[in-house]
């Protein structure tokens, strides 16, 4: 079904059908059978029947339908004869199997042959008739057999019940077109204050002669004949229409109009069940038709049936109401457990091929102001591209189904080795011990007196427990690795150090191997990945003393100069911290950084957090796992009563002090502050920890969330990649624009009073160079889909910015791969190089334009093509005032609350299971630390402990090694013996400069 609002509340475009829900898709609502006292008061009537055009499906291999098509003649049997059963494919759905790209296509085709002025903009609904009989099922179960559909299109398999309808239909009808294989006709009619176009398929047509009426076959109340609009018959071949050269239906002009009146419904049944009139009534009262072949129908049912119309009415308005509120597609599925219509949403889903979206946007030659949300969708929204929407649905769905298991489970199998390819070149190292000693001592200065008790004391962290040494891997491909090694240390000039992501609790090397192996193909360089500590175990600052680590180390190998900083997620938000401690400590900086959708805020304050979650991957109420002793923490109040319950044991006095147990023991001292946020005008207390990363009063701190720090200029270039349709877009644009004008946004004064009291960080960097990248409505991290079209672009724009800002540290040219050229020709024609941006700049990967004020700023579009940002989509955020930022939102707050408490009670026993753990835990005993207060989940405060931390093992995960195979073969070069061309990127004085050679790479 379509629903379409002309401009009463909102003007949406959408699909509704009652099929299974898309994989991934997200619950919007449940609509209930109305009670018997519906609320619709006015009579439901269909009145103001039209009859608007009709087509043949023709039997061939190709979709083609036939304008206006025929239907076969009805001759009454005149003599018994004896039948055959059904044989051969029967179509339940006919439309969907003949043309499943696009179902409502051919009704669209049809309608506007016949009426190309037809006004759409004056229907609400577009539906086939079997949908509204199936809700009319639902409503009154009596009028038929509510059905679960979990395909649109079924066959007949030979297993299953095959009748005579077919037969019947074939014997005693004479077919009036050669190859028609069924005939759909296209009425309009008012319907509970709802303008209705409704399609359904008609068996035949009765030969009567024009000058008897049709209603006189009929009892004189029968009214609805009365209704019809009669249509005489006409042979004649219509006009000829233009037809687009994408189109997949084909359309041929034949056939003849027959009026509705003589149009009868065939209907078979057993000798000894005769059909009752309840059984097919709402599908001839639906379609209109007047005429029933084996019954005799005696009126149209309004008054038996007017309660059910009614609630008819009041489910199809509430369905219309869920869907326009979530502004784009939804699926209606009937729940038969729950005797109840689910509401999913269907992002993605194409209704109409593209030309005959502008019947929508023209209204009578003019332009129509609102924009249906649907066709914006497709247009604008990367789920066009089937690879990109399959992979997304499958993130989605894996994140949701890994929440039913312990963050342990996650992290185990995210850690599992993957296979090397055998082009690539993999060195695992050791970080030396002295390179730790003087990272930590780095974060202790940084973090300061005050920062050091808030984290809890300042030698828990270093305990690095069953990681051991800190690792982390060289990747480089072979062929690169030959050259460089044979040009000498002059070809040693290129190494990303990468931070991968994963929400600061999981993911490796492992899960980003292609990803890493991808950026080393296309800057032609080494990539060097720590693998850092994992929270809630390792908890800030862990991960960020490992990865402060790893480039120290570096540092001993490589200049500065031939290093740049990159991460994703998580890891561009360690980035980001990394740069600002190197900064402050006087250390060399990196020749720049790369930042693919950093998490920089980790209160989730900015706006699009709570708006872009149907275009994202990302749980709209964060990460939630099974509990386990591992996580979550339990509140203070919990643990005061474990606690309370461990001196009742006899062991406890025996084996530890009581004041060990009740209070001194570090590793139930240590508790969070918690939270108070007014939701609803009440004063709501969060006790719980929220992000396993940090504690509750740790999330504002400048390291935890980079948002807060009191500039950040004096960094070398930075790079902003994100997602317009990732949860994370605002904080990204925010942070990018504060680097580029440090003194312009400012954090709020709270912060600057502790971290920055003098105001001299401030006012003290000059501004940062920035480019930034917002991509049309992908999701967070869009290049983890490497395959896809926009990813490939992503990573040819990141190398070329790594190019860049390593071509100006070391003032020489670099080149690079361009991975991009050949792939296809550009999909823009000329007078599509215009958005409402402003013109278009070029392709994504291009060299880079100059700087305008330290920044570059530009938007990407589906095809990858560059237009300049527009800055007044951006300004609401930038003009955010700095004491919202970073600042708990409470209608998230709420929903995070809501979300937790029914996680919670879906877990009670397992709860009740990890409360005992923790009780035996106690009574044996922790291996304290003096003076130190470590997180409540950290594992050093439930030393010696085993089996929280998952360890490593040299078998390969089939997930992930399968994974890994598939990106793989798109990153093989297909013909090793040609050499892929190369860019080369020079610059001067800090100024984007642009290539030697004018290069456009297609897409």
């Amino acid at each position: 079904m379509v629903c379409l609002n002309p401009g009463k509340l909102k003007e949406t475009f959408v699909q509704i059908s009652l099929l299974s829900p898309h994989d991934g898709s997200h619950k919007l609502a449940e609509v209930s059978r109305p009670d018997s006292k519906s609320p619709e008061t006015a009579p439901a009537t269909i009145t103001d029947v039209k009859h608007l055009s009709s087509y043949n499906w023709m039997d061939v291999s190709a979709p083609t339908i036939a304008y206006p098509g025929s239907l076969p003649l009805w001759s009454p049997p005149k003599k018994p004869q004896k039948l055959e059963k059904d044989s051969g494919l029967i179509f339940v759905a006919q439309n969907a199997a003949r043309h499943p790209d696009s179902p409502m296509e051919p009704l669209f085709r049809a309608l506007y042959i016949a009426d190309p002025s037809f006004d759409i903009h004056i229907v609400d609904f577009v539906t086939d008739r079997n949908n509204i009989r199936e809700l009319l099922s639902f409503i009154n179960p009596n009028l038929g057999k509510s059905r679960t559909e979990t395909e649109t299109v079924r066959f007949l398999e030979p297993h299953d019940f095959r009748g005579f309808g077919h037969a019947f239909e074939k014997a005693y009808t004479t077919s009036q077109l050669d190859g028609s294989a069924g005939h759909h006709r296209i009425i309009s009619y008012r319907f509970g204050d709802m303008k209705f176009l409704v399609r359904h398929e008609t068996d035949g047509y009765v030969d009567i002669p024009s000058q008897l009426s049709t209603r006189a076959k009929g009892p004189e109340n029968d009214d609805l004949s009365s209704m019809l609009e009669s249509l005489s018959l006409d042979s004649n071949i219509g006009p000829s229409y233009p037809v687009p050269i994408d189109f997949k239906l084909i359309i041929k002009e034949v056939g003849k109009v027959v009026p509705i009146e003589s149009a009868p419904e065939l209907k078979t049944c057993v000798f000894h069940k005769p059909i009752h009139i309840e059984e097919v009534l709402p599908q001839l009262w639906v379609s209109q038709t007047p005429n029933l072949v084996r019954a005799y129908h005696k009126g149209d049912g309004k008054k038996e049936y007017q309660v059910d119309l009614r609630k008819l009415v009041t489910v199809i308005k509430e369905i219309i109401k869920v869907v326009r509120e979530n502004g784009s597609a939804a699926t209606v599925k009937y729940d038969n457990l729950r005797d109840r219509l689910a509401v999913f949403t269907a992002e993605g889903r194409a209704m109409l091929p593209e030309d005959l979206y502008s019947k929508f946007d023209n209204n009578g030659g003019k332009q129509s102001q609102p924009r249906y949300v649907h066709r914006k969708s497709r247009r604008a929204k990367p789920t066009k591209r089937l690879s990109y929407d399959k992979a997304l649905h499958v993130i989605r769905e894996f994140l949701r189904y890994a929440s039913k298991f312990t963050v342990e489970d996650i992290q185990a199998f995210t850690s599992k080795p993957v296979h090397v390819p055998s082009w690539i070149f993999s060195e695992s190292v050791l970080v030396p011990e002295k390179y730790l000693s003087s990272a930590a001592d780095m974060v202790t200065d940084q973090l300061g007196p005050k920062g050091i008790e808030l984290i809890g004391g300042k030698e828990w962290w270093k305990w690095r427990g069953p990681m051991g040494s800190l690792r982390a891997e060289f990747i480089e491909w072979r062929k690169d690795r030959k050259e460089r090694l044979q040009d000498g240390e002059k070809g040693r000039n290129r190494v990303m150090f990468y931070v991968h992501g994963g929400a600061y609790f999981f993911g490796s090397v492992d899960t980003h191997r292609y990803q890493l192996e991808r950026h080393a193909r296309s800057l032609k360089a080494q990539v060097f990945a720590p693998q850092y500590r994992l929270a809630p175990q390792f908890p800030f600052p862990c991960g960020l003393q490992d990865c402060l680590a790893a480039y120290l180390y570096l540092l001993d190998i490589y200049k500065s100069s031939e290093i740049i900083l990159a991460g994703d997620s998580a890891g561009g938000g360690m980035v980001m911290s990394m740069l600002c401690t190197l900064r402050d400590r006087g250390l060399p900086l990196p020749a720049g950084g790369i930042l693919i959708s950093a998490w920089v805020d980790l209160t989730h304050s900015f706006p699009s957090v709570a708006e872009n979650t149907a275009l994202d991957y990302l749980p709209p109420t964060g990460f939630r796992n099974k509990p386990s002793r591992a996580w979550p923490p339990l509140s203070e109040d919990e643990m005061l009563t474990i606690r309370q319950n461990a001196l009742k044991k006899g062991e406890a006095s025996k084996n530890h002090p009581e004041t060990d147990i009740l209070g001194e023991a570090p590793s139930v001292r240590a508790k969070e502050d918690s939270l108070s946020v007014v939701i609803d005008g009440q004063q709501v207390e969060v006790k719980g920890q929220i992000q396993m990363y940090a504690t509750n009063r740790m999330l504002t701190h400048p390291l935890v969330s980079p948002v807060m720090q009191p500039s950040l200029g004096g960094l070398p270039p930075l790079f902003f990649l994100c997602g317009g349709g990732e949860m994370l877009r605002d904080e990204q644009i925010y942070i990018a624009h504060k680097a580029a004008n440090p003194s312009s946004y400012p954090p709020k004064d709270a912060i600057l009073d502790v971290y920055d009291p003098t105001r001299e960080i401030l006012n003290k960097y000059n501004p940062t160079y920035v480019q930034l990248q917002v991509w049309e409505g992908l999701c967070h991290a869009a290049p983890t889909f490497s395959w896809t079209h926009p990813a490939k672009h992503m990573y040819k724009a990141i190398a070329q910015f790594g190019a860049w800002t390593l071509s100006r540290a070391q003032k020489l040219p670099i080149d690079i791969l361009d991975e991009c050229e050949g792939n296809g020709p550009d999909p823009t024609t000329p007078d599509e190089r215009h958005s409402s941006q402003g013109q278009r700049i070029g392709k994504a990967g291009d060299p880079l334009p100059p700087f305008r004020n330290y920044m570059i700023c530009q938007t990407v579009d589906q095809d990858c093509c560059v237009f300049p940002l527009d800055h007044s989509t951006v300004s609401p955020i930038l003009q955010l005032p700095p004491a919202k930022v970073c600042t708990l939102n409470p209608k998230l707050v709420k929903k995070w609350l809501a979300a937790q408490a029914a996680f919670d009670q879906k877990y009670t026993k397992t709860r009740r299971r990890v409360e005992k753990e923790i009780l035996d835990e106690l009574v044996r005993g922790y291996d304290t630390l003096e003076g130190e207060s470590p997180p409540p989940a950290a594992l050093v405060a439930r030393r010696p402990v085993p089996g929280i931390m998952p360890q490593r093992t040299t078998w390969k995960k089939g997930g992930t090694l399968l994974w890994n195979r598939l990106v793989n073969r798109h990153n093989h070069d297909r013909d090793p013996s040609k050499e892929p061309e190369k860019d080369e990127v020079i610059s001067d004085s800090g100024q984007a400069s642009d290539s030697e050679s004018d290069h456009h790479p297609t897409s």
